[in-house]
Protein backbone atom coordinates (compact mmCIF):
# COMPACT_ATOMS: atom_id res chain seq x y z
CA UNK A 1 0.00 0.00 0.00
CA UNK A 2 1.37 3.23 -0.98
CA UNK A 3 2.21 5.63 2.28
CA UNK A 4 1.07 9.46 2.48
CA UNK A 5 4.60 10.74 1.72
CA UNK A 6 4.65 8.19 -1.09
CA UNK A 7 1.74 10.06 -3.03
CA UNK A 8 2.71 13.66 -2.13
CA UNK A 9 5.77 12.73 -3.73
CA UNK A 10 4.17 11.81 -6.87
CA UNK A 11 2.26 15.16 -7.03
CA UNK A 12 5.84 17.02 -6.57
CA UNK A 13 7.47 14.94 -9.73
CA UNK A 14 4.79 16.55 -12.42
CA UNK A 15 6.42 20.68 -11.08
CA UNK A 16 10.26 18.72 -10.69
CA UNK A 17 10.20 17.94 -14.64
CA UNK A 18 8.04 21.54 -15.76
CA UNK A 19 11.11 23.52 -13.32
CA UNK A 20 13.43 21.55 -15.50
CA UNK A 21 12.50 21.64 -18.48
CA UNK A 22 11.79 25.89 -18.07
CA UNK A 23 15.70 25.94 -17.12
CA UNK A 24 16.98 24.28 -19.94
CA UNK A 25 14.96 26.77 -21.92
CA UNK A 26 12.40 25.27 -23.79
CA UNK A 27 10.65 21.69 -24.56
CA UNK A 28 13.47 21.33 -27.60
CA UNK A 29 16.51 22.30 -25.65
CA UNK A 30 15.03 19.89 -22.53
CA UNK A 31 15.25 16.78 -25.16
CA UNK A 32 18.28 17.16 -26.89
CA UNK A 33 19.95 17.37 -24.25
CA UNK A 34 18.55 14.71 -21.94
CA UNK A 35 18.60 12.28 -24.85
CA UNK A 36 22.64 12.96 -25.34
CA UNK A 37 22.80 12.44 -21.62
CA UNK A 38 21.55 9.23 -22.39
CA UNK A 39 23.11 7.86 -24.94
CA UNK A 40 25.05 5.09 -23.45
CA UNK A 41 22.37 4.12 -21.24
CA UNK A 42 20.35 3.85 -24.62
CA UNK A 43 22.92 2.48 -26.42
CA UNK A 44 22.75 -0.57 -23.73
CA UNK A 45 18.88 -1.30 -23.85
CA UNK A 46 19.18 -1.58 -27.27
CA UNK A 47 22.10 -4.02 -27.13
CA UNK A 48 20.05 -6.02 -24.41
CA UNK A 49 16.89 -6.24 -26.04
CA UNK A 50 17.63 -7.11 -30.00
CA UNK A 51 14.56 -5.70 -30.75
CA UNK A 52 12.07 -7.10 -28.92
CA UNK A 53 9.26 -5.84 -26.93
CA UNK A 54 10.24 -3.04 -23.99
CA UNK A 55 8.75 -1.77 -20.97
CA UNK A 56 9.62 1.25 -18.75
CA UNK A 57 9.00 1.48 -15.65
CA UNK A 58 8.27 5.11 -14.17
CA UNK A 59 8.81 6.82 -17.59
CA UNK A 60 8.62 9.81 -16.21
CA UNK A 61 9.26 12.67 -19.32
CA UNK A 62 9.59 9.49 -21.36
CA UNK A 63 12.99 10.67 -23.02
CA UNK A 64 14.51 7.39 -23.13
CA UNK A 65 11.20 4.97 -24.48
CA UNK A 66 10.59 7.67 -27.00
CA UNK A 67 13.98 7.63 -28.84
CA UNK A 68 13.66 3.96 -28.35
CA UNK A 69 10.31 4.42 -30.52
CA UNK A 70 11.66 6.43 -32.75
CA UNK A 71 13.88 3.73 -33.80
CA UNK A 72 11.29 1.03 -34.27
CA UNK A 73 11.11 -0.77 -31.05
CA UNK A 74 7.74 -2.00 -29.56
CA UNK A 75 7.95 0.41 -25.99
CA UNK A 76 5.34 0.82 -23.62
CA UNK A 77 6.01 3.14 -20.75
CA UNK A 78 4.07 3.50 -17.11
CA UNK A 79 3.93 6.01 -14.85
CA UNK A 80 1.22 6.68 -11.65
CA UNK A 81 1.17 10.08 -13.13
CA UNK A 82 -1.27 11.14 -15.53
CA UNK A 83 -0.21 14.83 -15.60
CA UNK A 84 3.30 13.45 -16.11
CA UNK A 85 2.18 10.98 -18.64
CA UNK A 86 0.50 14.21 -20.60
CA UNK A 87 3.77 15.96 -20.62
CA UNK A 88 5.56 13.05 -22.07
CA UNK A 89 3.29 13.11 -24.93
CA UNK A 90 3.88 16.63 -26.03
CA UNK A 91 7.78 15.30 -25.58
CA UNK A 92 7.69 13.05 -28.20
CA UNK A 93 4.84 14.98 -30.70
CA UNK A 94 6.63 18.21 -30.73
CA UNK A 95 10.32 16.41 -30.62
CA UNK A 96 9.77 13.34 -32.68
CA UNK A 97 6.38 14.52 -34.92
CA UNK A 98 4.65 11.84 -34.10
CA UNK A 99 3.61 9.73 -31.07
CA UNK A 100 4.75 6.05 -31.13
CA UNK A 101 5.02 4.82 -27.75
CA UNK A 102 2.15 3.45 -25.67
CA UNK A 103 1.87 5.38 -22.41
CA UNK A 104 -0.64 3.74 -19.41
CA UNK A 105 -0.76 4.98 -15.79
CA UNK A 106 -0.48 2.34 -13.78
CA UNK A 107 1.73 2.00 -10.56
CA UNK A 108 5.01 -0.45 -10.56
CA UNK A 109 3.86 -1.97 -7.61
CA UNK A 110 0.59 -3.39 -9.71
CA UNK A 111 2.28 -4.90 -12.90
CA UNK A 112 -0.70 -6.85 -13.88
CA UNK A 113 0.71 -8.01 -17.42
CA UNK A 114 1.15 -11.08 -18.82
CA UNK A 115 4.17 -13.63 -17.15
CA UNK A 116 7.24 -12.58 -19.47
CA UNK A 117 5.43 -10.53 -21.96
CA UNK A 118 7.90 -8.09 -22.30
CA UNK A 119 11.40 -8.97 -23.93
CA UNK A 120 12.85 -6.32 -21.51
CA UNK A 121 11.95 -4.32 -18.36
CA UNK A 122 14.16 -0.94 -17.30
CA UNK A 123 13.78 1.49 -14.65
CA UNK A 124 16.02 4.37 -14.63
CA UNK A 125 16.85 6.55 -11.43
CA UNK A 126 13.37 5.41 -10.18
CA UNK A 127 14.03 2.66 -7.29
CA UNK A 128 16.04 4.63 -5.10
CA UNK A 129 13.45 7.16 -4.08
CA UNK A 130 11.48 3.89 -2.29
CA UNK A 131 12.12 1.67 0.96
CA UNK A 132 14.27 -1.70 0.08
CA UNK A 133 10.76 -3.66 0.83
CA UNK A 134 8.87 -1.46 -1.99
CA UNK A 135 12.15 -2.20 -4.29
CA UNK A 136 12.55 -5.92 -4.00
CA UNK A 137 8.36 -6.05 -4.28
CA UNK A 138 8.73 -4.31 -7.79
CA UNK A 139 11.87 -6.35 -8.84
CA UNK A 140 9.79 -9.31 -8.93
CA UNK A 141 7.17 -8.29 -10.42
CA UNK A 142 9.14 -6.78 -13.06
CA UNK A 143 10.79 -10.27 -13.23
CA UNK A 144 7.92 -12.30 -13.21
CA UNK A 145 6.79 -9.92 -16.71
CA UNK A 146 10.00 -9.63 -18.42
CA UNK A 147 12.86 -11.92 -19.67
CA UNK A 148 15.15 -9.63 -18.51
CA UNK A 149 15.36 -6.48 -16.12
CA UNK A 150 17.26 -3.40 -16.42
CA UNK A 151 17.69 -1.16 -13.31
CA UNK A 152 19.63 2.01 -13.36
CA UNK A 153 20.48 3.48 -10.41
CA UNK A 154 22.96 6.69 -8.99
CA UNK A 155 26.25 6.12 -7.22
CA UNK A 156 28.30 7.88 -5.10
CA UNK A 157 29.38 9.96 -7.61
CA UNK A 158 26.14 11.37 -8.49
CA UNK A 159 26.09 15.24 -8.17
CA UNK A 160 23.99 16.46 -5.55
CA UNK A 161 23.23 19.28 -7.54
CA UNK A 162 21.23 16.99 -9.63
CA UNK A 163 19.22 14.92 -7.68
CA UNK A 164 15.71 16.01 -8.80
CA UNK A 165 13.37 14.89 -5.66
CA UNK A 166 16.38 15.45 -2.74
CA UNK A 167 15.25 11.54 -1.67
CA UNK A 168 17.68 9.46 -3.72
CA UNK A 169 19.34 6.47 -1.01
CA UNK A 170 23.20 6.45 -2.63
CA UNK A 171 22.88 2.44 -1.65
CA UNK A 172 26.48 0.15 -2.02
CA UNK A 173 26.38 -1.89 -4.46
CA UNK A 174 26.51 -4.79 -2.38
CA UNK A 175 23.15 -3.51 -1.23
CA UNK A 176 21.63 -3.75 -4.73
CA UNK A 177 22.92 -6.82 -5.36
CA UNK A 178 21.05 -8.33 -1.89
CA UNK A 179 18.41 -6.90 -3.06
CA UNK A 180 18.20 -8.58 -6.01
CA UNK A 181 19.30 -11.66 -5.33
CA UNK A 182 16.19 -11.69 -2.40
CA UNK A 183 14.00 -11.02 -5.16
CA UNK A 184 14.51 -13.62 -6.52
CA UNK A 185 16.86 -12.49 -9.63
CA UNK A 186 20.30 -12.75 -9.97
CA UNK A 187 22.74 -10.57 -11.96
CA UNK A 188 24.13 -11.13 -15.37
CA UNK A 189 25.59 -8.38 -16.29
CA UNK A 190 26.76 -4.74 -14.63
CA UNK A 191 27.33 -1.43 -16.57
CA UNK A 192 28.71 1.89 -15.36
CA UNK A 193 28.54 5.03 -17.66
CA UNK A 194 29.89 8.70 -16.38
CA UNK A 195 28.02 11.91 -15.90
CA UNK A 196 28.17 14.74 -17.61
CA UNK A 197 30.61 16.94 -15.22
CA UNK A 198 33.74 16.65 -15.23
CA UNK A 199 36.10 15.86 -12.15
CA UNK A 200 39.84 16.65 -11.80
CA UNK A 201 42.32 14.79 -9.88
CA UNK A 202 45.88 15.86 -9.23
CA UNK A 203 48.46 13.06 -9.33
CA UNK A 204 51.89 13.68 -8.64
CA UNK A 205 51.21 17.46 -9.65
CA UNK A 206 49.66 16.48 -13.18
CA UNK A 207 45.97 17.44 -13.36
CA UNK A 208 44.01 14.36 -14.65
CA UNK A 209 40.66 14.83 -16.26
CA UNK A 210 38.73 11.87 -15.64
CA UNK A 211 34.74 11.08 -15.74
CA UNK A 212 33.29 9.21 -12.28
CA UNK A 213 30.74 6.37 -13.02
CA UNK A 214 27.88 8.31 -11.90
CA UNK A 215 25.61 5.38 -12.65
CA UNK A 216 25.13 1.86 -12.17
CA UNK A 217 23.22 -0.66 -14.73
CA UNK A 218 22.75 -3.91 -13.79
CA UNK A 219 20.90 -6.35 -15.87
CA UNK A 220 19.17 -8.91 -14.29
CA UNK A 221 17.11 -12.41 -15.11
CA UNK A 222 14.77 -14.65 -13.11
CA UNK A 223 16.44 -16.81 -11.02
Amino acid sequence: MMSIKYNKELEDWYDVYKNQIEKSGGNKSYMEFKIKHKKKLIKILKKECNNGKILEVGSGTGIVCSQLASEGFDVTGIDVNEHIIKLAKELEREFFGKRKVKYIKKSMFELDFQEKEFDLAYSVGVLEHFDDNMIMDTIKQQLRIAKKVIIVIPTKWFDDDETLHGDDRFLTLKHWRNMINKSGGKVIKEYSYPFKQKYYQRIKNIRKIFRPKAYRVFLVEER
